[in-house]
């Protein structure tokens, strides 16, 4: 959003409120027996219908207040932030004289509107900040070197493993390995801009889009000082796995029979030692994993980005070997083998 677009959506509140005060003061001036007469039945506010009452001024300026707040979250761009706005004209509407039977409802409509907002409104607004890469920048030569001893960890598990690194607009490079697997198609590609890694995502199988809803998700549970984790796939409903470790680290959403044939003890196990970001599963389909270091994630997993930025001592692919590993260990439990010869599936339609 351009600095101009965030300064009017700032004055916007503030010019409501002066229209709506503006407002209220000049019908306490012209039209005082229809405003008490109005503030009665709507909100079951009662003022004095002969002269104007003492407490007017404070009114206005509590109406003010509330119009600021009510047009500010109305043009907010996270969709639990505006609905808490509804929630709050909802009570406001309600009033307190509870003169009406709607009096009642409208409050109580509103508090759950607001309840529910709030688990999703911080996540949803940190999300839609402008996305910045939390990672030190790498030179190309150092970047390159990593990528070669990724490829050539995967040729103990893989078949066929090449890599090739593109580049794009506005300093974004892609640095894609394909290989297969058991008869699965393996695609894991690592974005960067001006060298410095945005995100790793893998896919086993067929790529689904995203926002298609998956069978299986999860979601790993960021520690506080490692930022927010950007949400997966849609899937319901939330369950637990029954295995503490596991659940305190992850958020698990979908079938639960078809997590437990994913995800055997010594999986589970690996997946919490070893795995963030978020996990996907679309059944007999295809499984993506997708990490943004720095955000939600370690800095320096499951790659050594401090490492291969500052120079500092040996590097190793081991670590992402190893979590590439442990997803296709995942995908072959629940992916079928693809028959020899068929060509790499294309990505999925949406459903």
């Amino acid at each position: 959003m351009a600095p101009g677009s965030r300064w009017r959506l700032r004055l916007r509140p503030l010019v409501v409120a002066l229209a709506v005060a503006g407002l209220g003061v000049a019908l306490a001036r012209g039209e005082y027996g229809y405003l008490a007469r109005a503030a009665t039945l709507a909100i079951g506010v009662e003022l004095s219908p002969g002269q104007p009452d003492p407490r007017l001024a404070m009114y206005l300026l509590a109406v003010a207040t509330l119009a600021w707040t009510l047009a500010a979250c109305a043009g907010a761009p996270a969709s639990g932030r505006r609905s808490v706005g509804v929630g709050l004209a909802l009570i406001v509407l309600g009033g307190y004289g509870f003169k009406w039977p709607h009096h009642y409802l409208l409050p109580l409509f509103g508090l759950t509107l607001i309840a529910e907002a709030a688990r999703s409104v911080r996540d949803e607004e940190l999300a839609a900040l402008p996305f910045a890469s939390q990672t030190p920048p790498i030179g190309d030569t150092a970047w390159s070197a990593y990528i070669t001893l990724v490829t050539h960890g995967l040729r103990r598990t893989f078949d066929d493993v090449h890599s090739l690194t593109t580049r794009g607009e506005g300093g974004l490079a892609s640095s894609v390995i394909v290989g297969d697997a058991s008869g699965i198609a393996v695609r894991v590609r690592i974005e960067r801009i001006e060298g410095a890694v945005l995100a790793l995502d893998v896919v086993l199988g067929r790529e689904i889009d995203e926002l298609r809803g998956a069978t299986v998700t999860a979601w790993a549970i960021p520690q506080r000082a490692l930022g927010v984790n950007p949400a997966g796939p849609p899937a319901t409903p939330s369950f637990k796995t029954g295995d503490p470790q596991f659940d305190e680290r992850f958020k698990t959403r979908g079938n639960i029979q078809v997590f437990h044939q994913l995800f055997d003890d010594g999986l589970r196990a690996r997946a919490t030692a070893t795995l963030y970001g978020w996990l996907a599963y679309w059944e007999d389909e295809g499984l993506r994993y997708r990490v943004y270091p720095g955000r939600g994630a370690p800095l320096d997993h499951p790659m050594p980005l401090s490492d291969l930025a500052f120079g500092r001592g040996s590097v190793t692919a081991e670590r992402l070997v190893h979590v590439i590993e442990l997803l296709l260990e995942v995908a072959l439990r629940g992916i079928p083998a693809r028959p020899a010869g068929d060509p790499t599936p294309e990505p999925a339609e949406l459903a």
